[in-house]
């Protein structure tokens, strides 16, 4: 139904405002709280970026059948990640984090997506595509702009408690929401 995907939206926007809220100040986290040196960002955000790929590749690959598992692991990484960065005082460490980060990361966006287009209505299928689109850079700017407020009111420490409970938030409702997904088909048949 609309309402499905309309839900399903709402909980790529928690994830995405999580996402972006954090990673949209990661020069300076990395700089200031982990303590790359600056002339090693580049290469640090290069591997995130090559693992964030990565991570889309997988998803594609390992995921396309399993998507409940690949969001599970998705989310799973994302959490275990930014929980490393949090505690990291080793840049080995950190950067073995943001990797980590990068892949989940990559898995997400595409099984969002399949999972409104297999919950649309097929003749909502288009309006479904651009409310995902909307809610997925909805909350890129909303990321930003949080992290924003949270980078001046409490400073970069803040930025990953806020992923960490917003990601948590995203992937319990994510569960939640294919759950009643999986149990659907039952209802109606019987």
């Amino acid at each position: 139904s609309l309402l499905t995907v309309i839900l399903l939206c709402v909980n790529t926007l928690i994830t995405m405002t999580a996402q972006y809220a954090f990673y949209s100040y990661i020069s300076p986290y990395s700089l200031d709280v982990i303590g790359f040196p600056v002339e090693t960002l580049s290469l640090v955000l290069f591997a995130y970026g090559i693992a964030s790929a990565g991570g889309t590749a997988l998803a594609g690959v390992f995921f396309t059948a399993r998507p409940r598992v690949g969001l599970a692991t998705g989310y799973g990484l994302m959490l275990i990640a930014v929980t490393l960065l949090l505690f990291a005082h080793d840049t080995t460490v950190a950067l073995i984090a943001l990797v980590i980060w990068g892949l989940g990361m990559g898995v997400l966006p595409p099984l969002l997506q399949s999972r409104i287009l297999n919950a649309a209505p097929s003749r909502h299928r288009d309006l479904s595509s651009a409310l995902y689109t909307s809610g997925f850079n909805f909350g890129i700017g909303s990321g930003a702009l949080v992290g924003g407020l949270l980078l001046d009111a409490a400073g970069l420490v803040a930025l990953p408690v806020f992923f960490l409970a917003m990601v948590g938030l995203g992937l319990v409702s994510a569960l939640v929401l294919d759950a009643v997904l999986a149990r659907r088909p039952l209802q109606q048949t019987s």
